[in-house]
């Protein structure tokens, strides 16, 4: 049986985008792709970790906006059985998470996409408070192979720094950007190229290069703020920024000595409540809209 959830389309009598129910009553995502990276049999397979996270994001965002918004009953309980139909991720024989769920096709670590990783950066499934503890090792064992490459690219070289600064390693962080520095990737005007010693012009890196910057300081969800996760101290041993955005609807102004945290004020601009993780430090935190809290490197309230 093939049921046909959202369809992409080139035209209005070419749909080219299917979940197709396998013979486990679990739904098969087909075609698929994983950028830039081939199988036996093309470019164009089926089940790739890439479309399964988006389609596990797509349909949790649906769900949690429907009930939210006061969607209809019907349509909030087919989000959720589409949601719960979804095949789960594979872990290969490496121990890392797979970049396709058949085990047919081998994982290629030497490449610069890592888009099978979507679920850690830019998705937030397998990075939140509420992952699946079995699949962390899996997924730290995918950073690790694809790390371990260099790659030519400075987009390639961001999104590695990404993946980094979501796991926490403050290294991988620093040593990605020192390549990017050292490279010959930006011209005087701080665009980008796409490859080495200006060889193409692209702004994937400029664009993106202060991401990595404020991943490295803050990351956060609802109901969670992480305060410096991934920031080393060669990056700055000192610092200030002001007017960050955090999950919840929270501002904060953040300052730091010696590569460590010196204190952080945290604004609301609507009534909520969040955690605020520094290290093994924890506090929760909760304002009405207009309130500020000053907190010190102990998480300590001060005034």
């Amino acid at each position: 049986a093939t049921t046909e959830i959202y369809t992409l389309s080139l035209h209005d009598a070419l749909p080219i985008y299917y979940f197709i129910e396998g013979p486990d009553g679990r739904l098969r995502i087909t075609p698929g792709i994983s950028p830039e990276n081939f199988t036996p049999i093309g470019l164009v397979a089926s089940d790739t970790a890439f479309d399964l996270a988006v389609a596990r994001e797509t349909f949790t965002v649906l769900a949690s906006l429907g009930k939210q918004f006061g969607s209809p009953g019907t349509d909030i309980e087919r989000w959720q059985k589409i949601l719960e139909s979804l095949p789960e991720y594979r872990v290969n024989e490496d121990g890392a998470l797979a970049e396709w769920l058949t085990p047919r096709f081998k994982d290629v670590y030497n490449h610069r996409h890592s888009s099978h990783l979507y679920g850690l950066f830019p998705g937030f499934e397998l990075r939140g408070p509420d992952a699946d503890p079995r699949l962390l090792p899996a997924v730290r064992e995918a950073v690790a192979r694809r790390l371990a490459f260099d790659t030519p690219s400075g987009h390639g070289l961001i999104h590695l720094a990404l993946m980094a600064a979501r796991i926490r390693d403050s290294e991988e962080v620093l040593l990605q950007l020192d390549r990017l520095s050292r490279r010959r990737y930006f011209h005087a005007g701080f665009v980008s190229s796409h490859d080495r010693d200006l060889l193409c012009y692209n702004l994937d890196a400029s664009l993106s290069l202060p991401r990595v910057l404020m991943e490295a300081l803050v990351f956060s969800v609802p109901g969670r703020i992480e305060l410096m996760p991934a920031w080393h101290e060669r990056l700055g041993a000192e610092g200030r920024i002001s007017g960050i955005l955090a999950a919840g609807g929270f501002t904060l102004d953040l300052e730091w000595r010696n590569g460590k945290l010196a204190g952080v004020a945290i604004a609301a601009r609507r009534d909520g409540e969040t955690a605020v993780i520094y290290g093994d430090r924890r506090r929760k935190v909760s304002l009405k809209a207009g309130e500020t809290i000053r907190l010190d490197a102990d998480l300590q309230a001060k005034d």
